[in-house]
């Protein structure tokens, strides 16, 4: 009798190990830095032309050396941009990428072009990506704060008031999506939204469906775990909260093709923006593809966004 307790006894905690272990694992892969994105291969095929022209153009980029920049977090974090200024500036872009993603891959299609418009470029890298420190991503949770970090350089460290614009890229859209709900410096005059989610929660639940086939039960436990190593909750916070109470113009840009985030989610992001704002929907376009598949009308929508600043609803406040 009492070695069939041992044996059982023996098997719950081993189970119990391997339960705990395997919700490490599944934590790891959704925010861990140093892990492997098992979901990137499946979901890899799409972005294949975006990779391309980032080699393309990201050696453009590359020669035009821009300015390594490192601020600190209110976390303690060393967090490094990429300065590029333009002749003749008319305005500032800072532009933040996507989930384990980069600065030329995401940006350096367009960068040439907004360059060339005039905008000086501050291209940083999130938390937890490149050169970069932080252990964990955030999904914009944490990241929104960086943000606040890199306006407030950037606002101390101009030679000229330019306006600001802050421009994203998938979990970057979420990010500065975000950062709206923040104290902003009277500088900022817009953002750019691209492709970007409801929530970091929305997100994880739908990519864990749908590349590990595990259900809300596991991502509660990975939002457990989130909370105890990295510090903040997935569902802390979403972009509709921001948009609730967002003060500055937002142009909001998906592909109607996107098979990572849904397009509905910027629909719901646009529906709950109180502020002046504009829709661009890509036709055909798959997730970070809408400047490659309609970059004249993209640049178009862009200046006509700028154009703004010339309007009644320009520097927009509650």
């Amino acid at each position: 009798m009492n070695y069939i307790i041992f044996v059982t006894l023996a098997v719950l905690v081993t189970a119990y190990s391997a339960y705990k272990i395997i919700n490490r694992i599944f934590m790891n892969i959704t925010i861990g830095r140093n892990t492997l994105d098992f979901s990137r291969y499946k979901r890899a095929r799409p972005y294949t032309r975006l990779t391309r022209e980032a080699g393309e153009y990201g050696e453009w980029l590359h020669a035009q050396n821009p300015e390594v920049i490192q601020i600190k977090s209110q976390d303690g974090y060393v967090l490094t941009g990429h300065y590029l200024p333009a002749a003749e500036a008319r305005r500032t872009l800072l532009m933040v990428h996507g989930y384990r993603s980069g600065w030329v891959r995401d940006f350096a299609a367009m960068a040439q072009k907004l360059r060339n418009y005039g905008c000086n470029l501050l291209l940083i890298e999130q938390r937890a990506h490149g050169l970069s420190e932080g252990k964990y991503i955030g999904f914009g949770v944490l990241e929104r704060y960086d943000c606040v970090d890199w306006l407030h350089f950037l606002t101390h460290n101009q030679t000229e008031p330019l306006p600001i614009y802050l421009t994203g890229l998938s979990m970057g859209a979420s990010t500065v999506l975000m950062s709206t709900a923040m104290k902003l410096p009277p500088e900022v005059k817009g953002v750019i939204a691209d492709c970007g989610f409801t929530s970091a929660y929305d997100m994880v639940t739908k990519v864990a469906k749908a590349s590990f086939r595990v259900g809300t039960h596991t991502v509660n436990r990975i939002n457990r775990l989130c909370r105890q190593k990295a510090g903040y909750s997935l569902n802390e916070t979403t972009t509709l909260d921001a948009m609730a109470v967002c003060q500055v113009p937002i142009l909001f840009v998906h592909g109607t093709a996107d098979s990572l985030v849904p397009m509905e989610m910027t629909l719901q992001n646009y529906q709950a923006c109180r502020a002046p704002k504009e829709l661009l929907l890509v036709e055909g376009a798959e997730h970070c593809s809408s400047f490659l598949k309609d970059t004249d009308n993209y640049i178009n929508t862009i200046h006509r966004f700028f154009n703004w600043e010339g309007q009644p609803h320009y520097g927009y406040r509650h």
